[in-house]
């Protein structure tokens, strides 16, 4: 808990980082704004309708983002560096050293303008691989798909990996096929009567 405070503390103050969202037990995000207060805030909610079905409930404010980082059991820290054409440079800049100052006590993964900061060892791989062992299905029969660095790491342990062409060209190259949507792995799993290859 102390480590993450401190992480966050040094992140706001050294790195500007403009918006922080936590993913918690819970089911609501919570995020804080350091600039631009109500009105970003109110832009923020905005948009997020704008998802449709993947709008996320959330809590606005600096006091909710405390509490989840002190008293819940959190999941993901993510810290955004802003919209600017330098948010991805800052970005990359926090990305170096803090992998270096926190290498032993938390996954750090860096994407455009934002990062993903998870416990040691946490990642999508895993959490799937875990899922997989505990109901007895094998690699071979799950399909993975994703458009990020941190969807990196299944792409490198699962065998049927998918990877979105708006992805930047270094992401493409780690999957096994590129598509252009979801819809297309029918054609990769399913046969011509609809039923799974």
């Amino acid at each position: 808990l102390k480590k993450v405070l401190k992480l966050y503390n040094e992140m706001k103050n050294k790195y500007g980082t403009n918006v922080w969202i936590v993913y918690d037990e819970t089911d609501a995000l919570k995020i804080t704004v350091h600039f631009g207060g109500k009105f970003i805030q109110s832009l923020a909610k905005i948009g997020n309708k704008f998802n449709f079905a993947y709008a996320e409930k959330n809590v606005a404010g600096e006091k909710a983002f405390i509490d989840a980082l002190t008293n819940g059991k959190l999941f993901k820290l993510m810290p955004v560096f802003g919209l600017k054409k330098d948010a991805n440079e800052k970005m990359k800049l926090a990305d170096i050293a803090l992998n270096d100052l926190y290498k032993d006590d938390f996954t750090i993964v860096g994407q455009k303008n934002a990062m993903e900061i998870t416990a040691k060892g946490v990642n999508k791989a895993k959490s799937l691989e875990e899922y997989l062992r505990i109901n007895n299905i094998s690699k071979d029969e799950v399909a993975v798909i994703g458009d990020s660095e941190n969807d990196l790491v299944m792409f490198d342990s699962f065998n049927n990996s998918f990877c979105m062409s708006h992805a930047e060209e270094d992401i493409k190259k780690r999957a096994k096929h590129i598509v252009d949507s979801v819809s297309d792995l029918r054609d990769y799993l399913l046969d011509e009567k609809g039923n799974l290859k």
